[in-house]
């Protein structure tokens, strides 16, 4: 059997979630065309998950068509219920983006074993797919497979032109959680060491692990911000989780989108992180056979520096209002006021760690971005 028969075959396994919105639709353009020139032999399934207007849809659709993709395509149009221009951040049981209810339509068409969310600026490396899939075949204690990401930056947020720069994340802000003990308890323990970062988001996994964390999230009502950490709690709970030692993603920075970000409020979202909590609980209730005392006892600790980080976090809103008043007060605050971040950083999987030769990754990236 050839190298690439067996490829299709490991391939045959995955979907692809590919999240767009279609105001900015040569992103995803940029992403198909990688897409197609890593897999167009292997019949790879991709889930185009639009959230844009209708009307730009339906031509983003046939823009894509007339391309001749040689990949299994399926075309979903989420139409969000809450308008995104009143809504400027997570507050007071709203959220700013919707992911239960576009995950929860999109995944409906998943019918493979393995899936992978994917977004329309961000490339997975291609072995990444084969790996991870083979790994997890051989590991059925574990839920979900990553590793480190290349970042890379243009002059402005385009998808085409010429990098300015490229380079290894560090990924220590959080530092990601070590999550390959056998007793669940430990893995959760671990996670909140530091504020939890979102390992299990954009990895391959499995689907009726993700299947099982959207259904009762939805339930739960929770969404935005805390979903994402939902999903590295579930997957905690229930699996353990493998860091592989490779450049596995490369991510576009969008610097000017980053530097406006509002941190993540107690105040605003009470009703939210409500909800997330007692969500951890019936959970770890529900799939561990715990007392209800022992999994509040795991929750309420794990979340404690969470917590903490949020509720600094609303201590500094009026300082926040003022620097976005007199803009030159954020130059002075980045330039000479960075804040010393003390994390905790297990030796088991130092995540900044050296690669000392990255030129086969930088050197595919400009093939797709610098054309």
């Amino acid at each position: 059997m050839s190298r690439k028969h067996i490829k299709n075959i490991i391939l045959n396994k995955l979907t692809v979630i590919l999240t767009t919105h279609n105001s900015r639709y040569n992103f995803i353009l940029r992403s198909l065309d990688h897409y197609h020139y890593e897999y167009k032999g292997s019949n790879l399934k991709i889930i185009i998950s639009d959230s844009g207007k209708l009307s730009n849809f339906k031509k983003l659709r046939k823009k894509i068509l007339k391309k001749n993709y040689n990949l299994k395509l399926k075309f979903l149009h989420f139409k969000t219920r809450q308008n995104h221009n009143e809504i400027k951040r997570d507050a007071y049981g709203k959220v700013k983006y919707q992911y239960v209810e576009r995950l929860k339509k999109a995944i409906k068409s998943v019918n493979t074993e393995f899936v992978v969310l994917a977004a329309d600026d961000d490339f997975y490396f291609p072995t990444y797919f084969t790996k991870s899939i083979n790994f997890l075949n051989k590991n059925k204690d574990y839920g979900s497979v990553y590793g480190h990401i290349l970042k890379f930056e243009l002059n402005e947020f385009v998808p085409f032109g010429k990098i300015e720069k490229i380079w290894v994340s560090k990924e220590n802000n959080p530092p990601n959680p070590w999550l390959e003990d056998n007793s669940f308890d430990k893995r959760l323990n671990n996670l909140g060491k530091n504020p939890w970062s979102w390992f299990g988001w954009y990895a391959v996994q499995r689907t009726n692990l993700l299947k099982k964390i959207i259904d009762t999230a939805d339930k739960n009502r929770i969404d935005g911000y805390l979903f994402e950490k939902f999903v590295s709690f579930c997957v905690a709970t229930l699996y353990k989780v493998k860091k592989l030692k490779i450049l596995y993603s490369a991510r576009q920075q969008n610097s000017v989108q980053s530097e406006f970000v509002e941190p993540f409020s107690y105040k605003r979202n009470k009703i939210q992180f409500k909800n997330f909590t007692s969500s951890c609980i019936k959970f770890l209730k529900k799939y561990k056979n715990v007392s209800n005392e022992l999994a509040s006892n795991i929750v309420f600790k794990i979340v404690e520096k969470d917590l903490q980080e949020y509720k600094r976090n609303d201590s500094k809103e009026f300082f926040r209002t003022i620097r976005k008043k007199f803009t030159f007060l954020n130059f002075i605050n980045y330039k000479f006021y960075k804040p010393r971040i003390y994390t905790y950083k297990d030796k088991r999987i130092i995540s900044d760690q050296k690669f000392k030769n990255i030129t086969k990754e930088t050197t595919y990236i400009k093939k797709i971005v610098e054309r």
